[in-house]
Formats: C-alpha cells, sequence, structure tokens
C-alpha cells in the first residue's frame, strides 16, 4: 500500500476514534466547569463558568455534530498538506478549510494553551505517532506539524464548533477551555487506536537514517524535494531561477477564461515588491486570510513578507498626484511638515479615506481604483505589511467583479468602494482573518438577501432601497467612524427582522396567526398542567372526564380569553365546582348546596359547548354522565371528603388563570402541537393558511452519492444558521429545485414563513421539515459558499496560478 492510501485508514481509525469517544466529553466537561465556578474568585469567571455549564447541558446535540464536521474538513485539509514536497501541484493549491482559528485566537496564548494541554496529554502515544508518520514518508527528522492527526486539530475542531454557537464571548472562551480539558482525558486512548492502525499496516515508531551518496536518475523525485529543502534552508530566493511576480500576473490569473479589459492592464510592471524570497504567493495571501497554519508550525518558520529594511522604504519623494490631498492633510494639523519622513501609517489612512468621498462625490461618471493611485501609495507605505494589503484589497476587488454569481446591484456599488475596503484592512487587520468580522458580515448578508428576494417583487424591491442606503451612508463616511460596519449590520439584521414580514398583508397576517397560536398552545399548557396537578392525586376519578378537563375545557377556556373576560371567569370557576359538585359531600349543607348550584354549572357548560361546537352526541353523553355521577355521590357522606372552600384552593392557579403568559416551559415548541391553534386562529380572520410539504415523491426521485448523504446529516445544522430573514435555499419538490426565502423565523424556532417567486401566498414551514431535508439532501442553500469565501478562494486559488505559470 501507499503511503497515501495507509494515511486514509489512519484517518478512518482516528476520526472513528474521536466519535467514539465524543459523548465522554460533555460530563467531563461540565463538572470541570462546576469546579471552576467554585473555585473562582472572580465573579465574572464565576458567572461565565456557570453560563458555559448550561449552554453545554441544553445544546451539548448541537455541538458534537458540529464539533465532527469542523474535524473533517480539517482533516481533509492536513492531508493534502502533510510532507507538501510529497504532494502534486494541484494538492498544494488546494483551497480547503482553514487550518487557522477565528482572529481572538490570533498571536494569542490562549490557543497555544489549548495545544499545549492536549499535546501534554497524548504523551507518548502522540511522540509514537509523530514517529510513525515520519517513517511513513521516509524522513529522518520529526516534525509535528506534518502529523494530519496533530493535537492542533482537535484544539481548532473545538474552537470552531463553539464558535458557530454564537455564544458571549467570555462564555465561548471559557467553553472552549472546558472541553479542551476534556478531551484532554480521552486524547492518548484515540492516539493509541490510531497507532494500532497504523501497527496493523506495518508502519512502526521509528525513525529512517538516512546516508548522504551520489543521487541516480531513478531517485530524481527524491532529489527534487532534496534540492527545494536545500533552497530553503540555506535562504535561497526561488524567484532567482524564475521571473518575478508581478500584481498583472496575479490579476490575469484571476481573470482566467474572463474577458480581459485592457484598460485596466496598466504599464507599470508593479511587481510584488513584498513578498519575501523564500514564500510563494499562495501562501502569503493564505495566510494573509488564515488559511495556513505557518503561525503555529515547529521549528525554524519564514516570513513571507521581506524585511522593511529592503522592500523600498519610506518615499523619498512624495507623489506629485496625492499632494493636493497631503497639503490637505497639513492644514488640518495631521503632521508638521511637508517631508517624506513624516509620512506616517495614519495619514496613508486618511489619505485613502479622502480618495473614497472623492469617488463618492463625483458618483459613477469617474470612479477611481486603487490600482491607479498603487504605485503613489506604496511610496507611502513604511512596512511590507501594509502593501502586501493594498494588493490583495486590489485582488479582492477584481475577484468581486467577475463573480457572476454576486448580485450586479452589489458588484457595481462595490466597485467605488476599493479605498474604503483598503482603509479598513490598514486599520483592522481582522478583517482579512476574522469570519465575523461586521464588515464581512454585512456584505455577506447583502449578497445571500439580495439572492434570496430576487424574484419577489415587494422584498425585492424593498431591499434594493434598503442597498442603496447602506451603501450612502458608506459613501458619506470612512472607516476612522467609530463602529461604522458594526452599526449598519446591526440596523440591517433589525430591519430585515422587522419590515420583510410587514411588506405585504397576507405575510403580516400569517406572522399575527402563529404568533398567536403559541400564545394559546403556551396558556393551554399551563392550564392543563395545573389541571391534572390537582386530579391526578384524587383516588377514582374518572379518566374521561378527566381527559374532556385537561383537552376540551382548556380549550374553551382558552377561546374565551379571546372573547369575554366574564366568560373567561365563569369558565374558570366551572373547574373547582364541578370537580366538587361530583365528589362525595362531608355533611347535608354541602349536599344541599351541591344541588342547588348544579343546574348553573349546566348552563356554564353549555356556553363551553357552543365554543368548542362539539357533537349533540358527545353532548348528551356527558351530560348524563355528569347527572347520574351527581346523583349517585351526592346520597353518599364521606367525613373527610374536602369542602367546597378546600377544592377552591387547590385550583387557585386555574381561579386566577390570566393569558398570554409565559414561562420557561414554553420555550420548547413543535409544530406538531401547535399546528391546531393555527389552523384555529387563522380560521377566526378568515385567512387561508398554506403549509410547506415535502414531496415524498420527488423525495424518492432524488439521488446522491453516498458521500453527499454522510456529510449532509452533520452539515445541516451548521448552515441553517445562514439562514437568516432574506436568505434562501432550494428544496426539491416535482423533480426540480424550487428556491424558498425566509421571510420570516419566530423566536422558538418551531416555524417559518416562506415565500417562493411567482407564488403570492407565503408558506408556514415546519423547522423540523427543512432540517429533515437538509438531512436526506433535498434541500440545500442558494448560495452554498458565502462571497466573502468565494473571493477569497478565487485569489487564493489565483495565487497559486500566477506562481506556477
Amino acid at each position: 500500500m501507499t503511503p497515501r492510501e495507509v494515511l486514509l485508514l489512519a484517518r478512518q481509525a482516528f476520526e472513528r476514534a474521536v466519535e467514539e469517544h465524543l459523548p465522554a466529553l460533555f460530563p467531563s466537561a461540565t463538572e470541570w466547569l462546576f469546579a471552576k465556578a467554585n473555585q473562582s474568585d472572580n465573579k465574572a469567571e464565576q458567572i461565565a463558568a456557570h453560563q458555559a455549564r448550561y449552554y453545554l447541558q441544553e445544546r451539548k446535540e448541537l455541538l458534537a455534530p458540529k464539533i465532527m464536521f469542523f474535524l473533517r474538513g480539517l482533516l481533509d485539509r492536513s492531508l493534502d498538506t502533510a510532507y507538501q514536497q510529497f504532494q502534486t501541484r494541484s494538492a498544494l493549491q488546494s483551497t480547503g478549510l482553514s487550518l487557522l482559528g477565528e482572529s481572538e485566537f490570533e498571536g494569542t496564548l490562549s490557543f497555544m494553551n489549548m495545544i499545549q494541554r492536549l499535546r501534554d496529554s497524548g504523551g507518548q502515544e502522540l511522540n509514537e505517532l509523530n514517529l510513525r508518520i515520519t517513517g511513513l514518508f521516509g524522513q529522518s527528522e520529526i516534525k509535528e506539524r506534518e502529523n494530519p492527526f496533530r493535537p492542533y486539530i482537535l484544539a481548532n475542531s473545538i474552537s470552531e464548533a463553539v464558535e458557530t454557537m454564537r455564544f458571549e464571548l467570555t462564555v465561548s472562551k471559557v467553553l472552549k477551555f472546558a472541553l479542551a480539558e476534556s478531551m484532554a482525558q480521552q486524547i492518548a486512548v484515540i492516539y493509541r487506536l490510531t497507532n494500532q492502525a497504523l501497527q496493523a499496516h506495518g508502519v512502526e515508531a521509528n525513525l529512517s537514517l538516512r546516508i548522504a551518496k551520489q543521487t541516480d536518475v531513478s531517485n530524481s523525485r527524491g532529489a527534487s524535494a532534496s534540492a527545494f529543502q536545500h533552497y530553503r534552508s540555506q535562504g535561497e530566493s526561488v524567484s532567482t531561477v524564475s521571473r518575478e511576480l508581478h500584481l498583472h500576473d496575479w490579476l490575469a490569473a484571476i481573470r482566467a477564461n474572463q474577458v480581459s479589459d485592457s484598460s485596466k492592464e496598466g504599464k507599470s510592471p508593479a511587481p510584488l515588491i513584498w513578498l519575501s524570497a523564500q514564500a510563494t504567493l499562495g501562501e502569503a495571501v493564505r495566510k494573509a486570510f488564515g488559511k495556513s497554519d505557518i503561525k503555529f508550525s515547529d521549528g525554524n518558520t519564514y516570513s513571507v513578507l521581506r524585511a522593511d529594511s529592503n522592500s523600498g522604504g519610506s518615499a523619498q519623494v512624495l507623489p506629485e498626484r496625492l499632494m493636493p490631498y497631503l497639503r490637505e492633510l497639513q492644514s488640518q494639523g495631521a503632521f508638521t511638515s511637508m517631508t517624506p519622513a513624516l509620512v506616517s501609517r495614519s495619514v496613508l489612512v486618511k489619505i485613502l479615506g479622502k480618495l473614497h468621498k472623492k469617488n463618492s462625490v463625483e458618483g459613477n461618471s469617474r470612479i477611481r481604483k486603487l490600482r491607479e493611485y498603487r504605485d503613489d501609495l506604496m511610496a507611502l507605505c513604511e512596512r511590507s505589511e501594509q502593501k502586501m494589503t493594498l494588493d490583495v484589497v486590489i485582488a479582492l476587488s477584481e475577484a468581486w467583479q467577475l463573480d457572476t454569481r454576486m448580485p450586479e446591484l452589489l458588484r457595481e456599488k462595490l466597485n467605488a468602494c476599493d479605498f474604503l475596503i483598503a482603509q479598513l484592512a490598514l486599520m483592522d487587520s481582522s478583517w482579512f482573518l476574522a469570519i465575523r468580522h461586521p464588515a464581512r458580515l454585512l456584505f455577506n448578508r447583502i449578497s445571500a438577501v439580495m439572492t434570496g428576494v430576487r424574484g419577489l417583487t415587494g422584498p425585492e424591491t424593498y431591499f434594493q432601497d434598503e442597498v442603496g442606503k447602506i451603501f450612502k451612508t458608506l459613501a458619506r463616511h470612512d472607516c476612522e467612524v467609530p463602529g461604522l460596519f458594526e452599526r449598519i449590520f446591526s440596523r440591517l439584521e433589525a430591519s430585515l427582522e422587522k419590515d420583510l414580514r410587514n411588506l405585504d398583508r397576507l405575510s403580516r397576517r400569517s406572522v399575527r396567526v402563529l404568533s398567536e397560536a403559541q400564545l394559546r398552545f403556551a396558556d393551554s399548557q399551563r392550564l392543563r398542567q395545573e389541571i391534572s396537578d390537582v386530579l391526578s392525586v384524587i383516588p377514582g376519578f374518572s379518566q374521561q372526564f378527566r381527559s374532556f378537563l385537561e383537552n376540551e375545557w382548556v380549550r374553551a377556556i382558552v377561546i374565551a380569553s379571546r372573547k369575554d373576560t366574564e366568560l373567561l371567569r365563569s369558565f374558570c370557576e366551572f373547574v373547582p365546582w364541578i370537580v366538587w359538585a361530583i365528589q362525595p359531600k362531608s355533611d347535608d349543607a354541602q349536599r344541599a348546596t351541591s344541588r342547588s348550584y348544579f343546574p348553573d354549572l349546566m348552563h356554564i357548560l353549555r356556553q363551553g359547548f357552543g365554543l368548542l361546537e362539539l357533537n349533540t352526541f358527545r353532548q348528551n353523553a356527558l351530560y348524563s354522565w355528569l347527572n347520574d355521577i351527581h346523583e349517585r355521590n351526592g346520597q353518599q357522606l364521606a367525613a373527610e371528603a374536602l369542602t367546597f372552600d378546600e377544592w377552591q384552593l387547590r385550583f387557585t392557579a386555574v381561579r386566577e388563570f390570566q393569558a398570554h403568559l409565559r414561562n420557561e416551559t414554553d420555550l420548547r415548541l413543535q409544530f406538531s402541537d401547535i399546528q391546531p391553534f393555527i389552523q384555529a386562529a387563522a380560521d377566526e380572520i378568515e385567512l387561508p393558511v398554506r403549509y410547506l410539504t415535502e414531496d415524498s415523491h420527488s423525495s424518492q426521485q432524488f439521488t446522491q452519492s453516498p458521500f453527499t448523504k454522510a456529510k449532509k446529516a452533520v452539515e445541516s445544522d451548521i448552515w441553517l444558521d445562514r439562514l437568516q430573514p432574506g436568505c434562501s435555499f432550494e428544496l426539491f419538490q416535482t423533480g426540480e429545485w424550487r428556491r424558498m426565502c425566509v421571510i420570516w423565523r419566530d423566536q422558538l424556532s418551531c416555524a417559518w414563513l416562506v415565500m417562493t417567486a411567482f407564488e403570492p401566498h407565503p408558506a408556514l414551514a415546519d423547522f423540523s421539515l427543512i432540517q429533515s431535508a437538509f438531512n436526506r439532501g433535498t434541500a440545500r442553500l442558494t448560495e452554498s459558499e458565502e462571497m466573502m469565501e468565494r473571493a477569497i478562494q478565487k485569489i487564493v486559488s489565483a495565487a497559486d496560478t500566477a506562481e506556477s505559470s
């Protein structure tokens, strides 16, 4: 077997071992959080630990598949990057899932501490695994970063899974450490099982010693790898034997198979003067976007950027084209003297802001692009990192304009935002690294919603106006305004949540019906529980009459609460009265009172029947049974029988019932529970209710590969998180994919309101139906990848292509 085949078998053993030990992860983490809360003297830490413990207990069913999903993605990437000199060129150009965590872990000790804890716990088993992986590839030097199953993979899987849950920052941090601590207790066993799988295929924990000798032609592949390592170790530039990379090479690779715009091809050669001689362009771009684990690799590392002293330094002469902006800044006190030495990063940021506003003033008649000013701005850069940032933004802008899946209106708006994005990238490096950066969230959401509402007349017009307002705001301001993108994104989310459901009368009424149904269900559950608590302790109480009170009569009370206060009160009082009336009495006075009030109770019962619309047969059967039981028990005296006042006390909660109140037990609803209440509430306002159903015949026709089926069940919960109001998904119905736009998600997540293009009436969709469809592969996101991720993958892939061409 080849090393790659053996490695794949080891991967299966490793993945199976993690999955088997995953259930034991959560009880141990819960205990760790409880102990931490008790031992800590810091109030904030105690609160965070208690909250993390609560979330872990409530959402562990969601967390486990997320951990496995990210683990599989990271393993895919790790297998491609293990001992890269043995991989094909296509493997090196893979643009799979990032091996790097969220930006909050970049450059901090917290993530490294998680890795170190797992590494220490792996102990001898990890050492043996490193030896086996090294020996499998015939190496003589152990490098843990080449081990596809290294502790980094497990730590990052936990980190990414917790991040997707959107907990508070402090809660998220302590929960990651708790899970890492729990994983540390299992990791030695996981590595032992992986070692056993490798040993079964003859991979021993030994190093192979190499004796240097003349390399013949038959070993040319190994010679190439050795030569590559020799050049790397000696620090010799790979570019000395190949042409120097230029920006237009990179942009040409991005525009592959596209019509090239000659006006964009500048006469300047635009060399990538910031790129280190020891690094490739692909490595540099991957690291910029957190798509490489170079930062956490073991042993000697190299920088992807040239040393600042060798990259051109500050400008000797200030660019003539930027002089008007520099004079304006000098007059505003940004610097004291018009000399190159005093032009700082802050001045560069301010110039980008002024260029952005200049674009906004002139409008579409003359859009200045960042590439036009590249050489002038490069002259003001003090560090290689700044120069790289400008070129990456230029490449991103090119990728956006060529992304045909991006709505045309958004491409048009972003075309005028080059300077703003460059300013943002220089001011906030997390723009490149953080998946949940507000600006990235904003652009991704705009793209997803514009795609989702396409073809829906009302929502499409509304959101196009909203996009116009957003970019009008961005045109008037720049990134020096604190929290610019955070505020715009928060306002957009609130607007979509509130306005989409109110755009047309049918959507508005459907939301109202669903909210009313939830309230009625909550009221019914509360009443049913109160009545059941009292009746369950009465020996020999009729089960049929108990069922009538807990179901039909509870429904009558809920209906009365929406109609008449007096009727509600009489229906609530009916419960203790009727229960007392059919029980034995303690004395003759109680018997006499029961007989005198019984006709009034029958009158209240008839009013309830009128609301419930029960058939005549059932009404007569209930009347007859109540008369018989009242007469029979009315003849009995029991000294221990409860008095009427005592029954009143037992049913206090029912007698004092107030509608529209909720408690914590109401927060878990199923669509099937509230569907009868939906229909009742809709009938009252004469609203025809349309439900989204999955065509079972179409579901049977739909086929997919076994690999896709296996992954969909894990991915569904993660990708459904992207289906916010305005976004869309596709459902396989009647032999074709039909696009559904999410108009509203109710707060309890049991039902969604969706609309289909060319269908005027919105539909109520059961959340479990949608989730089941994703699990079976009969539902998919309209945008399989978000806008920003598509653009990043495009420029990373183009960087590899430019390097190899």
